[in-house]
C-alpha cells in the first residue's frame, strides 16, 4: 500500500474541520447591531411612538386639569404637545434606522 502524499492529508484535515463548521480559512461573520426591520415592524414600532406621546399628553394633561381644576385646557393642550413629540421621536427613529442600514450596505 502506498502512504498517502502529505497535501492530501492536509486536504482531509481541511475538509473535517469545515464539517465540524471549524475552517480556520473562513473568517467568522462578525454579528450586526444593525437590525434589518421588516416594513410592518417599522410601522409598528412608528405608531407606537406617536400613540405613547398621545398618552403622556393625556396623563399629563388629566393630572394638571385635576391639581389646578382648568378642565379641559390641559387635555386640550397636552395632547397635540404630546403628539408632536411622538411624531418627532418617530421620524428621528426612522432616520437612524435608514442610516444604519445605509451604512452597512456601503460597508459591504
Amino acid at each position: 500500500m502506498k502512504p498517502i502524499p502529505p497535501d492530501t492529508l492536509d486536504i482531509l484535515k481541511k475538509l473535517e474541520h469545515i464539517d465540524a463548521g471549524q475552517d480556520p480559512d473562513l473568517k467568522p461573520e462578525k454579528p450586526s447591531d444593525v437590525h434589518d426591520y421588516s416594513a410592518a415592524a417599522k410601522g409598528l414600532h412608528s405608531i407606537s411612538h406617536i400613540i405613547s406621546g398621545i398618552f403622556v399628553g393625556l396623563v399629563f394633561g388629566y393630572g394638571i386639569d385635576t391639581v389646578f381644576n382648568s378642565s379641559p385646557w390641559g387635555i386640550v393642550i397636552l395632547t397635540p404637545i404630546g403628539f408632536l413629540g411622538g411624531f418627532v421621536n418617530m421620524v428621528r427613529m426612522l432616520n437612524a434606522q435608514d442610516k444604519e442600514q445605509n451604512d452597512t450596505h456601503i460597508n459591504n
